[in-house]
């Protein structure tokens, strides 16, 4: 079967996908000074998953953050980026010390980095470090970085996650693929972009089951 790519703004996603998204406008990019918005292309591409080898939470991690100087510098809503911090709840944030907020909300939100933040898969997860086939791990990969989770969500060991963000040295794109996700995958998850806690922002799913699923692709493109 051929792989099914579809190109849309956020802003259709809704009314295309079921989802809970909320509408462009109320997004809000448009009206912050210098801002930019996202457009999303979806596809069936388990290809595009590049795994990810080091482990940044050896021992383990539930509610953890931590800190990754950046091989090159990467933009969101238009500013560049050297260094980030790293959830284990599935997100990545731009401001420290970083957030290990494991109760996830709609888009925008203060739980999060005041000056941006990424979430693949925003939930409360957890990670059993070495050895357990779990971890949050990077890789500097060709010209792409990548951070991917690799856990289940607390509380039941049966709902694994399996998802990662890639950065682009060549583009400003956003990448976010899927291998593993429970069958209900983004019931209890956000996933999306937000400029600050407060402005701009762009959110595929929130608490949305089959949100994502396994063998998915999301890239997220800057506009304007």
């Amino acid at each position: 079967m051929a792989n099914r790519i579809r190109r849309i703004t956020l802003a259709a996603a809704a009314g295309v996908l079921g989802l809970t998204v909320l509408p462009l406008s109320s997004q809000a990019a448009s009206t912050v000074p210098g801002a930019v918005h996202y457009n999303v292309t979806q596809s069936d591409c388990p290809s595009c998953f590049v795994t990810a080898n080091v482990d940044l939470f050896p021992g383990g991690a539930d509610d953890s953050v931590t800190q990754i100087a950046l091989p090159f510098p990467v933009y969101l809503y238009g500013k560049k980026y050297t260094t980030f911090w790293v959830s284990s709840n599935g997100n990545v944030q731009f401001a420290g010390p970083g957030e290990a907020t494991f109760t996830n909300e709609p888009l925008p939100s203060t739980a999060l980095s005041p000056k941006g933040a990424v979430a693949p898969y925003w939930d409360d997860l957890v990670v059993n470090g070495s050895g357990s086939g779990t971890g949050v791990f990077d890789r500097h990969y060709k010209n792409d970085f990548i951070v991917s989770w690799r856990g289940y969500e607390f509380g039941n060991t049966a709902n694994t996650v399996r998802a990662e963000v890639i950065f682009f040295k060549s583009s400003r794109n956003i990448e976010f693929n899927y291998i593993d996700v429970n069958p209900d995958g983004g019931a209890s998850a956000t996933i999306g972009l937000q400029k600050t806690g407060t402005g701009a922002f762009n959110e595929w799913s929130y608490n949305s089951a089959g949100a994502v699923y396994g063998g998915e692709s999301l890239l997220f493109e800057p506009v304007g």
